[in-house]
């Protein structure tokens, strides 16, 4: 267990020249703290008990007269205070324990010593009743920790004391209590006074020079009974080694690291260099002020504090003070700062798609302007424009370029024929956002090139309604179909097809009309756009419609009894009813050719074992 405890020489000490002080102090303790525990009991006694018990040269007739005028309480609030009151509130209750103490602290600190701007600090020595009793030194220890647990939830730091040690120097309860006092000290980084150990090492010591001692005619106890009540003396080393803990100084202002300028992030760690002898530090943002202990937000020389507050998007401002036993530091100067969005990604518009343009590289640019939804957390926008070898256009633009919730970028470059794809990217003083999705366009400058058919092909039954199918044509926005027969004649023509309407994911497809006569026919397809008509395409996608004969003795409606077994051919023209379709079940010992003019719709109510080849009209 780590222990920090202190020696101090023996002897009255001397008491420095006063602080001072503008801060506040609150003493909680029992009888010692209290500072009047044994008053004189009668008039008798005054030309001999106030050699001994009244630092004032007068006897003490009541325990509070003996709290104004004696113990370490008052000898601090004269050297704090260079002469004035109050500087060291005197709390001290004679023969309390700490479980007492606990149930009064939270009051006692609500009247007194509620905040940091009206206390700097609690000294806190307690347990002396606890150990003269049946309570255990673990439970005297943690009724301190909970004390000084509520002096920290209010900033306000505590200077702990051990316990001037039994008359019995080797109790071992004593001895135990001094070393979890110690530990609490070390474990809540609290400055400790050792006063256990420092103030008189021996009985010789304390009879003679520093605790009351048994002589009549005061009455006061008998030493040997375990009490430890210190006469003028001994007050007088305990001021002392109370007074050393405190530092030469007000700590230095600290001065504000981050966040300054302009940040994003709406609740931002507020960092600063440490500074020497500071145990807290005062946070002020916007005026709103809170604090933090120094050991436990200090580390390698940096301080970090985050109040975990959203702020508003803005200009803000924070500032800084330290503090230590002695008193604060003044206020450090305000760091301003603005807290920006994080910009999303724009949603791109135009450029896209195909985009005619008989001289692409001089301008009107058929392809301009860049146009994007604003984003209102921008002040900037890059637009970057890029071809298969990479960008080929980097432009930024300011927010100027906005109205009415759209950006419009018209870059002062060259872009020739070809394939680009594009992307903007939002950003501001604090941060840069994600880029937008990248959205494609094409610039053409001749007329399209020829398509490529690719349906229908194969027999099919009539009549026909075919699903003209072709592959698109670079260039091409629109597309004229023809249809010709075995004979040469056209027998169906459809012009103007938009490319945007009957093509998707690189194909492109047109219900025809219904064909009736059977015969062999030929798919033919050219393209167009706004420079004119490219040739008709010198490719084909052949098909033939064949003659659908009346229903023979192999219609399905005549396969009766179920089940069928066959191995022939089964040819139906004819509608399937609903009846047919659930009633049969096929099996196949060969292949089996069904064909329907209303399509497969009997494929539900066949169990089909072999290879099932399908032909609709």
């Amino acid at each position: 267990m780590r222990r920090r405890l202190l020696t101090f020489a023996l002897g009255a000490a001397v008491l420095s020249a006063p602080l001072f002080a503008v801060e506040k102090y609150i003493a909680i303790g029992d009888s010692i703290t209290a500072g009047s525990t044994w008053p004189c009991t009668s008039p008798t006694q005054l030309p001999v008990c106030p050699l001994r018990f009244d630092c004032t040269g007068g006897c003490a007739l009541t325990p509070q007269a003996g709290r104004d005028k004696c113990g370490h309480v008052r000898r601090l609030d004269a050297w704090l205070g260079g002469g004035a009151d109050n500087y060291v509130r005197n709390e001290g209750v004679g023969g309390e324990k700490t479980a007492a103490a606990v149930s009064r602290f939270a009051n006692e600190m609500n009247t007194n010593c509620d905040t940091p701007d009206i206390c700097n600090a609690v000294i806190l020595m307690h347990g002396t009743n606890d150990m003269g009793s049946n309570v255990s030194p673990e439970s005297a220890t943690f009724n301190l920790a909970t004390m000084v647990g509520e002096a920290k939830a209010r900033g306000i730091d505590t200077l702990l004391m051990t316990i001037i040690r039994d008359y019995n120097e080797n109790h071992p309860k004593w001895q135990l209590y001094r070393d979890l006092t110690a530990d609490l000290a070390a474990s809540e980084n609290l400055q400790l006074i050792d006063t256990h150990a420092a103030l008189c090492p021996n009985a010789a010591c304390r009879n003679a020079n520093y605790f009351l001692n048994g002589s009549s005619p005061c009455n006061y106890p008998d030493p040997t009974l375990g009490t430890a009540h210190l006469d003028p003396d001994g007050y007088d080393v305990l001021t002392g080694l109370i007074q050393a803990q405190f530092p030469g100084s007000v700590p230095l202002e600290p001065q504000p690291a981050s966040p300054t300028g302009d940040i994003a992030d709406t609740q931002p760690d507020f960092v600063w260099p440490e500074v020497a002898s500071a145990r807290w530090y005062e946070l002020d943002i916007d005026g709103a002020t809170s604090w933090w202990e120094a050991s436990a937000h200090c580390a390698a020389g940096t301080c970090t504090a985050n109040p975990g507050v959203t702020l508003a998007k803005g200009v803000h401002s924070w500032r800084l003070r330290s503090r230590n036993l002695r008193g604060k530091s003044d206020w450090s100067g305000y760091a301003p700062f603005e807290i920006w969005g994080i910009p999303a990604a724009p949603v791109t518009a135009v450029p896209s798609g195909l985009i005619i343009d008989q001289t692409p590289a001089s301008a009107p640019y058929e392809w301009e302007p860049y146009t994007w939804d604003e984003d209102p957390e921008a002040t900037d926008y890059d637009l970057e424009v890029s071809n298969g070898g990479g960008p080929v256009l980097m432009q930024s633009f300011d927010s100027s370029i906005c109205f009415a919730s759209v950006c419009e970028a018209a870059p002062d470059f060259d872009l020739g024929a070809g394939g680009y794809t594009w992307t903007v990217t939002a950003r501001n003083p604090a941060a840069i956002g994600p880029a937008s999705s990248p959205l494609a366009f094409q610039v053409w400058n001749t007329v399209p090139a020829e398509p490529t058919p690719t349906g229908p092909t194969g027999d099919h039954f009539e009549p026909f309604a075919p699903l003209y199918e072709w592959l698109p044509a670079d260039g091409a926005t629109e597309y004229d179909l023809e249809v010709r027969d075995a004979g040469g004649n056209v027998d169906e023509t459809v012009t103007g097809l938009l490319a945007s309407a009957v093509c998707a994911a690189g194909s492109c497809s047109y219900q025809g009309v219904t064909l009736t006569d059977p015969d062999d026919y030929t798919l033919r397809v050219l393209g167009r756009n706004d420079i004119g008509a490219g040739a008709l395409s010198s490719s084909a996608a052949d098909f033939t419609i064949l003659a659908c004969a009346d229903p023979s003795t192999q219609d399905l409606d005549t396969l009766e009894p179920p089940p069928v077994t066959t191995t022939e051919t089964v040819t139906h023209c004819g509608p399937v009813t609903a009846g047919a379709a659930g009633a049969y079940t096929i099996d196949v010992t060969g292949d089996l050719t069904v064909h329907t003019r209303d399509g497969f719709t009997a494929f539900d109510g066949f169990t089909v074992e072999g290879t099932l080849t399908v032909r609709t009209p």
